[in-house]
């Protein structure tokens, strides 16, 4: 018999519910501290499920919103300090949604730089970088984080 499992976050711990035998508890987890769970995940004591990023198709049509949104406000550019500060916070983004990418995922324009990632939430999915290299919405000042992480640029450079 396969089981089946769903698991629901309620804050602090993680419910696990074995939905082949009519949606029981089976265990709560416990969250950890991020220092810990990297700590636990480099010494391969806990394995962490891999995020999906949106589709191409979710983040094309994200994108090309964004990319509306921007012309229509002038395209007003942000910083560079600003776009290394978005960046830092998507890094180490409080929703977990922040995923490195290898070689093979880095766009071409993007391959020299050491540290590429993308937001795997839903309504997101952009590509991440510090740089001030186009495409890049954390670039542009009118944009925001989809999870209000981070908002628009004030000024601008």
């Amino acid at each position: 018999m396969i089981r089946r499992k769903q698991y629901f976050d309620r804050g602090d711990y993680m419910l696990e519910l074995d939905t082949t035998s009519g949606k029981r508890v089976t265990r709560m987890i416990p969250k950890l501290p991020t220092a810990i769970a990297k700590a636990k995940v480099a010494t391969g004591e806990l394995r962490v499920a891999k995020q999906k990023r949106p589709g191409a198709i979710r983040r094309a049509a994200n994108y090309g919103k964004a990319v509306v949104k921007h012309h229509a406000a002038g395209k007003p550019k942000a910083s560079q300090s600003t776009v290394e500060e978005r960046f830092a916070i998507c890094q180490n983004c409080p929703s977990g949604k922040f995923l490195s990418l290898g070689a093979k995922d880095t766009p071409r324009q993007l391959q020299h730089l050491p540290q590429v990632g993308t937001c795997a939430d839903a309504s997101c999915g952009c590509v991440l970088h510090p740089t001030k290299i186009e495409p890049a919405k954390l670039a542009w000042a009118d944009q925001a984080c989809p999870r209000g992480h981070w908002g628009k640029a004030v000024g601008g450079g």
